[in-house]
């Protein structure tokens, strides 16, 4: 076997790169199915794919798998990628312009591919947590937009476990992953609130942030930061950030 095709990123050939480096999970797999038969299949990587909603990192193994079944249907031997329940293999193009197995036009194509990805920075896992409405990915989308008055919409769980459908004003960031809504009347926190499935949806107002030095008392109702965020009622004394809702 060339050194090209040792440098090949299957898991059920044991003389692959990274059967190499899991021999112990590459010799079974290629004893029990061979090269590029069930594990070349699409539906478990599929069903890998859709757990990865609920759980991100398989998220990543599903892309993975399923792009790179893709991509053997442009070498000239193909994959039967609908095993078990047919054993045709699937090819894309006429002969003369598929991709030989281990040869540097593989490897060319290759890293077009990881080019591509890279220019796209990762856009097409973005658009999945987008459409599965992925709380990290509004809460990305929302740091992005700075000051900006942004609405959380969608479906949350409360802390009673009542799972509640609306639309609440986000009053900022607590850390990495937490943040503050409004919904009018009271002020929420992410977490101990659970989003299970949310969306950004911003205007193009921006929020007046005023830093306060010692204490003050509101002229008015406000939200105002130390560690996290907090509503304040008019005569109430403030400190740290504030983000005045009348300004």
């Amino acid at each position: 076997m060339s050194c090209l095709q040792k440098a090949r990123p299957d898991i059920d050939h044991p003389e692959s790169l990274i059967g190499r480096i899991f021999f112990f999970i590459s010799y079974p797999i290629n004893k029990r199915f061979g090269h590029r038969r069930e594990v070349h299949s699409i539906f478990p990587w599929l069903a890998i794919f859709l757990l990865g909603i609920i759980w991100h990192p398989l998220l990543y193994i599903g892309i993975g798998a399923v792009s790179h079944i893709f991509i053997d249907c442009l070498t000239v031997s193909g994959v039967p990628m609908l095993l078990p329940i047919s054993h045709k293999v699937f090819v894309i193009f006429s002969r003369k312009w598929r991709v030989k197995t281990g040869s540097i036009r593989e490897f060319f194509l290759l890293f077009i591919l990881i080019v591509l990805v890279g220019g796209a920075s990762y856009s097409p896992l973005n658009a999945i947590r987008m459409l599965t409405g992925d709380y990290k990915m509004a809460l990305r989308n929302y740091m992005e937009k700075g000051d900006l008055l942004c609405y959380l919409e969608g479906t949350i769980r409360m802390k009673t476990g009542e799972i509640k459908k609306g639309r609440w004003l986000i009053v900022g960031t607590e850390g990495s992953y937490g943040m503050a809504i409004f919904d009018g009347d009271r002020l929420f926190h992410i977490p101990p609130l659970i989003p299970l499935k949310v969306h950004i949806r911003c205007t193009d107002k921006r929020w007046p942030c005023h830093r306060i030095y010692g204490l003050k008392l509101a002229k008015n109702r406000v939200f105002f930061f130390d560690k996290k965020w907090h509503l304040a009622e008019e005569g109430s004394l403030i400190w740290g950030y504030m983000k005045d809702m009348e300004d």
